[in-house]
This record gives structure tokens, sequence and C-alpha cells, in this order.
């Protein structure tokens, strides 16, 4: 598929319930059920029906992390707002993550330090996952634009049974382009069905995009809140919710080295013991 415009031409389903706060980002209410995000980096892992037996989770030990400085503006333009321009450029540098990704981890996690104070995500956990998921939104060619919006767009493998589970078309292929089979979208992996119960709207733009690095970084963080049930930062919770965005050992051992590499290199508080 074409990248599309912003517009409303993903929106959430009309099953879920949505509120509006601040400048009217629209907040998918956390539904706690069986779906889980259903990501490429996860389903490697596991075939249709069958549970991965690995070793046990590492030891993951974070400390408070302290939130990105956040911009004096009024908060009118969405998440992406919510960053101070000089602190994204200098974590942008610090870390090597293009300015827009950062901006767009940093807003997900002060919109959520208001809505959810309670989660605490720092947006270093959002940026491991970005990374582990998509490069940021870069790989395979793939940018993220001035808008947010990722083209190419970024689109997994047919989750057609063959070495992966096996997930029917749930969305006419709408977000993923297939009819056949679903497949993970966007810069942080949500397959279509995970997106249709939590995609948040993170621009006021009426519609939420999978493709919207914006959108899929708040939707990131609302999730990861919501299966963490409380302090992510919490060894227990920081394992917890990583599980839940990807059922691997292995996976909670890579987004938790890109955090703590974040972490450190822009000078925060965090140390994540892997043990």
């Amino acid at each position: 598929m074409g990248s599309g415009s912003r517009g409303g031409s993903r929106r959430v389903s009309r099953r879920t319930q949505r509120r509006r706060l601040g400048w009217g980002v629209v907040v998918t209410c956390a539904v706690v059920g069986v779906v889980v995000a259903g990501l490429v980096g996860a389903i490697r892992h596991f075939a249709a029906g069958q549970r991965v037996v690995e070793a046990p989770v590492p030891s993951v030990s974070p400390l408070p992390v302290a939130l990105p400085v956040r911009s004096g503006s009024p908060d009118t333009e969405g998440t992406a707002s919510l960053p101070d321009d000089a602190w994204v450029e200098f974590a942008a540098s610090a870390t090597g993550v293009s300015a827009r990704a950062v901006r767009a981890y940093a807003g997900a996690a002060l919109f959520m330090a208001k809505d959810n104070p309670e989660c605490a995500i720092p947006w270093t956990l959002l940026a491991g996952v970005g990374r582990v998921e998509s490069f940021h939104g870069q790989i395979n060619g793939s940018e993220v634009r001035a808008d947010g919006l990722v083209t190419p767009q970024v689109i997994g493998i047919a989750l057609d049974g063959n070495g992966v589970a096996a997930i029917r078309d749930s969305d006419g292929g709408a977000l993923d382009g297939d009819v056949v089979w679903d497949r993970a979208v966007g810069p942080m992996q949500f397959i279509p069905q995970t997106w249709e119960q939590f995609g948040v709207d993170a621009t006021g733009s009426g519609g939420a995009d999978p493709h919207h690095i914006d959108d899929a970084a708040l939707t990131a963080a609302q999730y990861l809140c919501d299966r963490a049930g409380g302090p992510v930062v919490e060894e227990d919770r920081w394992r917890q919710a990583i599980l839940a965005y990807n059922n691997s050992v292995q996976y909670v051992r890579d987004v938790t080295t890109f955090a703590n590499r974040y972490a450190l290199a822009v000078g925060q508080a965090t140390t994540l013991d892997q043990g």
C-alpha cells in the first residue's frame, strides 16, 4: 500500500470506547483480554497453537528514569509538541536515533506521565521496542518523514503458519495490503486486530494510523502500561510488559539492552541488570 493521507483512514473501532484528553488526542480505554501485540519479532518465536519453552527470563532492575524536558509551548499539536526541541536534538545526537523518532517516544512518555502517572513509562523503553521492531522506522530503506509518517510503510511477513503463527486476514487488507493473511505493520509492528482494539490517535487528526510513528509510539505506551498493571519500572512489571508485547526471553534481553544503551547515552539514571 502507499503511505496514504493522515486524515481519518485509520480510525479506531467503533466498538471500543474512546475519550479525549487535552488537545483532543484519542485514547482507547485499556481492554485487558487475550489479544497480544502481534509483532514480527514476537511471531518468529512460536507457531500457531504452540507455546515456546525458553530459558528463565533474565533479571531486569530499572532505576527511575528522568522524563524528557517538556516544551513550554501549549499542548496544541499532539504528543509531538510535548518534548522540548533542544532536548530532542540533544537526545538524538547522543543516541544516534533520528530526532523524529526520539520526539515520538518522548512525546508518548510525557503524555503518559499526565494520563497514567502510575505507570511511569520511560521513553527509553519505547525506543528499545522501536529499535528491535523496525530500527526506528528505518528498516529496509524506510524513513520517518517530518510529519511522522513512515514511508515506505513497514509491513511484516504473511502470518500464514509457515514457521510463524497462522492469523487469517482480519482487516480486509486495509492496514497491511493482504486480504488472505494478517501481517504486522508500522514502526512498532502491530497486527491489524491488535491495532483495531488498542490503536490511539496521538495527533488529534481523527484517525489512528499504525504507520504514523506518533500514533504507534503512544499506542505501544498504552499497551505496555496496560500489561504492566502498575509502575513499569518495577522489575516484575517491566518483564511482564515486554513479554506481553512479545513472548520471547530474547526479546526482553534485546529491548532491555537498547533501552539501557539509550538511557546511558543521555546520562539518565537507569540501570537494567540483565543478570
